[in-house]
């Protein structure tokens, strides 16, 4: 597929051919679980991880400038964009992603493969307090995965608690998403992370949800989770 510039016409033969595989039943149980205003057509994710692979190896760009129709081309640009080795490219069309996503699970699957931002998080730790001071759900909820999947490690650990105080969280989506991040921070950074959580400025709901999440993840010890049942705020 190297010899491929995306034009419309390619673009929609591709999709019409990805979707040959729907699957109603699953499209229905996606229904229930994923709120978007695109239509959800049933492609199971591993399906849309291949398409993506197959994309890679072509015009990235001209896939770019198409912009999704449905859900599963939302999680499809989130991938393609992942792939992307250059940092103009990724730059420019990253926005555009940003724009895109009105559900978690584009953000979910997209955003963990932006395996750029490890080349240069200092740029990107930018980029990120400019998603949280959107103060707008999905926008917050992409720089809050961000920071999960690339940031928590020795030098950002401390900064990424810092930077989670300066902003509030009213919507579920980034309550949920501030959650996941501390439950997986407990995992690598136990000590750090229980000091944090005792001083920190957040919600009750957002703090209770990641005591919660820390206590269902199979990396935490029983002892442990024991511990966090007694950090409950009344």
């Amino acid at each position: 597929m190297k010899e491929v510039v995306w034009t419309k016409i390619e673009y929609n033969k591709f999709m019409t051919e990805l979707y040959r595989d729907k699957d109603e039943k699953y499209r229905s149980f996606q229904q229930k679980l994923i709120f978007t205003q695109y239509p959800i057509v049933g492609i199971r994710a591993p399906k849309i991880r291949l398409a993506a692979k197959k994309i890679a190896r072509t015009d990235l760009s001209s896939f770019l400038e198409i912009k999704p129709t449905t859900y599963e081309e939302t999680l499809l640009y989130g991938l393609v964009l992942g792939s992307c080795k250059d940092e103009t490219t990724f730059d420019h069309y990253f926005p555009t992603f940003v724009s895109i996503t009105d559900n978690w699970a584009t953000c979910d699957m997209g955003c963990p493969s932006f395996k750029i931002v490890v080349k240069n998080r200092s740029k990107y730790w930018n980029t990120i307090r400019t998603l949280l001071s959107t103060n707008q759900e999905f926008p917050m909820r992409i720089g809050i995965i961000l920071l999960m999947s690339f940031y928590l490690e020795d030098e950002w650990i401390d900064r990424v608690f810092s930077l989670l105080d300066q902003y509030s969280y009213s919507n579920y989506y980034t309550q949920m998403a501030v959650a996941w991040l501390l439950s997986v921070a407990l995992v690598s950074y136990y000590e750090k992370t229980l000091n944090y959580l005792k001083q920190s400025k957040l919600d009750t709901f957002t703090y209770h949800k990641a005591l919660q999440k820390a206590r269902e993840s199979y990396r935490i010890t029983k002892e442990q989770k024991e511990y966090l049942k007694t950090l409950k705020r009344s």
